[in-house]
């Protein structure tokens, strides 16, 4: 009996030490803790008399601040397009009435289009104004029923692009030259009285909005004299690499 009585009260003594020895370090702990929870690691005073109502304000007030401007400066950080080439792959509508080899009009006005490009892209920043230049080879592929033949449009396009915009958008203005051909089967030998192929300048106009550094979506209006100035209009997603 005495000798488990021994034991307990040696027991007791001991956890009675311990926490009188780490009661200090978790004290400290906790005191660290709740200074690191206020924004940018300044410590507001914890005693309310040590300081008045107005300049308690003025320190959440400044603390606040700041923070949101590291979170709009990360933002703004975040769409910083650093990569110099990009993909674009992209589906859309063509829209034309060509007259052939022998003065008969294809019977196809809006042909579904797929086009692919690939480009070079140089950006300046100026805070949250972005401008650049853009520099697209793009290659573009239609089908289309005509009757009872398949309208086949086929285009390359090289392009030189100008954009401004802000934060996220950026609308963009270019000019550039076309080398299509546009029939009733893929290969030129073939179907040649039903054929219109020629060369001529475009125009590109539309509006890119980045998602992050690394990829966005392109909103766009080709316009190729070859087709009477009709709008190709394509919606594509672009990769940068």
């Amino acid at each position: 009996m005495r000798k488990t009585c021994k034991i307990l009260f040696f027991q007791l003594l001991v956890i009675f030490m311990l926490m009188f020895i780490f009661q200090p370090i978790l004290a400290y702990a906790t005191k660290v803790e709740r200074d690191n929870f206020t924004p940018n690691d300044e410590k507001i005073p914890l005693l309310s008399n040590t300081i008045s109502k107005d300049e308690r304000d003025d320190i959440v007030s400044d603390n606040t601040n700041k923070h949101k401007q590291l979170e709009i400066d990360s933002n703004a950080e975040s769409f910083d397009i650093s990569a110099l080439f990009f993909f674009q792959g992209g589906v859309g509508l063509t829209f034309m009435r060509l007259s052939t080899t022998q003065s008969n009009q294809i019977n196809a006005t809006v042909v579904p289009t797929v086009s692919a490009s690939i480009g070079y892209n140089q950006l300046f920043r100026f805070g949250y104004i972005s401008s650049g230049i853009k520099i697209m080879i793009a290659y573009e592929l239609g089908l289309a029923p005509s009757g009872n033949s398949t309208v086949v449009y086929k285009s390359n396009s090289a392009y030189g692009i100008i954009y401004v915009g802000y934060g996220r958008f950026l609308p963009y203005l270019g000019a550039g030259y076309t080398i299509m051909d546009t029939g009733q089967s893929f290969s030129t030998s073939l179907a040649a009285d039903n054929r219109f192929s020629g060369n001529d300048f475009s125009f590109i106009t539309g509006l890119g909005v980045n998602i992050d550094k690394h990829s966005g979506i392109d909103v766009s209006l080709r316009f190729h004299r070859l087709l009477g100035n009709y709008p190709n209009i394509f919606a594509s997603y672009e990769f940068r690499f």
